[in-house]
């Protein structure tokens, strides 16, 4: 397990809220300190923190780096330090773009032709745009109201996701090179898994997802 996901596992919201001096109500509600709060509009849940006001939605991680301005690995130091978890942190470049593995696919993407290329951008990018529009419909679908005692875990997932597929996407268009497409072909790859995997939800929004 990643330094990241031994603190989401061991670390409960309400703790780590109380822990900076936020006071916790008897229904699980607080004063959000990310806007001019008067009426308790947040809610604490196990593992999440969500506001009803200025829609905010955070795990004890992206909490600690909203409170406090910091980046992902100096949250998780902190919060390291503050409850005596005692992790190790083997590495400082936590989100170093990681280096595409050059084996025989990608290299044969590159030195095919300009045409197959094409084909595969093409490809890629209309998977990028169906899963940004999946991550966005389930944003809406399990967004939690202030009556709900319990976050669905999907809307766990799309909360992180929803914003990482759109700066890839602006990446995509505004920043990539056609060989930094290819470097990421495993994000997209990532991407047309996923929407494979609940394909019958994209097909029929009725359906729960799998």
């Amino acid at each position: 397990m990643t330094p990241f996901e031994i603190i989401r596992e061991r670390l409960e919201m309400r703790d780590v809220v109380e822990h900076y001096g936020i006071e916790i109500k008897r229904n699980n509600t607080c004063l959000c300190p990310f806007h001019d709060d008067h009426h308790p509009s947040a809610h604490v849940y196990p593992k999440a923190f969500h506001c009803f006001t200025c829609n905010l939605h955070y795990d004890v991680l992206g909490f600690v780096m909203a409170l406090f301005g910091l980046s992902a690995l100096d949250a998780a130091k902190k919060l390291n330090d503050d409850f005596n978890l005692d992790i190790h942190f083997g590495y400082e470049k936590t989100y170093q773009k990681p280096k595409y593995s050059e084996d025989a696919q990608v290299r044969e993407i590159q030195c095919n032709k300009r045409e197959r290329f094409e084909k595969w951008e093409q490809e890629a990018w209309q998977t990028i745009h169906d899963y940004l529009w999946f991550m966005r419909d389930w944003f809406e679908k399990y967004k939690p109201s202030p009556d709900d005692t319990y976050i669905d875990e999907r809307f766990h997932i799309v909360n992180v996701e929803y914003r990482h597929a759109e700066e890839f996407t602006l990446d995509w268009i505004q920043q990539f090179s056609n060989e930094d497409k290819v470097e990421w072909k495993w994000v997209v790859d990532k991407m047309r898994k996923f929407l494979d995997e609940h394909e019958e939800s994209t097909e029929n929004p009725q359906a729960e997802p799998a």
